[in-house]
């Protein structure tokens, strides 16, 4: 932090902003992207010194403490800003000496089968696969806040980002008619292919800028 009054202004913005909803998106976050990758050398293996849940809670700690510097002139919305320090901590582990010492399954003597876990993917592979992640999480966070302002739609997001997908089911968890849900969905259809189609015009946009 530059200032003291910087710091204040942070733990103020904290104090204020960072709700129990916030913190349970943080969670869910970090668990989806930890059980995508290789701990110790086993997929959604164990984390180095904790869980997904104490990357959240180190990463919040982080910023309240000014070792992680909120510049809020260039992102202001709290939770994109945590989701990038959650995601920035997570990989520091991944990366960690402690997470290189590989703990690998062991063959099964009598069946002589391979466990899926003993193949451990190569640096390429491992890089391959965290772009794609990358992509495919800034395209679910960009759309989530495409729609803002319809806090429906973003709850079916957020069951769909918790693995409910079945509309009965949605209908359940968020206690409303199934008939509101299956109409909400077509809604939801409508909105993807406009901010698709909102990708699509700005990549195109910013090759043309680069290739003039």
């Amino acid at each position: 932090m530059s200032s003291t009054t910087d710091l204040s202004r942070v733990r103020k913005l904290l104090e204020e902003q960072l709700t129990e909803e916030i913190m349970q998106r943080l969670m869910a976050h970090a668990v989806r992207k930890a059980q995508r990758l290789y701990w110790q050398g086993i997929r959604n293996g164990p984390m180095p010194g904790g869980d997904a849940h104490d990357v959240v809670i180190t990463a919040v700690e982080k910023v309240w403490t000014g070792r992680r510097n909120w510049e809020l002139d260039q992102q202001p919305d709290l939770f994109l800003y945590l989701k990038g320090v959650v995601d920035s901590e997570i990989n520091n582990l991944v990366e960690s000496k402690a997470n290189r010492r590989l703990r690998v399954a062991l063959p099964d003597v009598n069946t002589e089968d391979q466990p899926d876990d003993l193949v451990v993917p190569s640096v390429e592979e491992e890089e391959s696969r965290r772009e794609e992640e990358r992509r495919s999480d800034d395209f679910f966070w960009g759309f989530y806040d495409y729609l803002n302002a319809e806090p429906d739609l973003q709850k079916i997001l957020d069951c769909f980002f918790d693995g409910i997908v079945k509309p009965r089911k949605i209908a359940a968890k968020l206690d409303v008619n199934a008939k509101d849900i299956y109409n909400a969905r077509k809604r939801l259809d409508k909105r993807l292919k406009a901010y698709r189609t909102a990708q699509q015009n700005a990549a195109a946009v910013g090759k043309e800028a680069s290739d003039a």
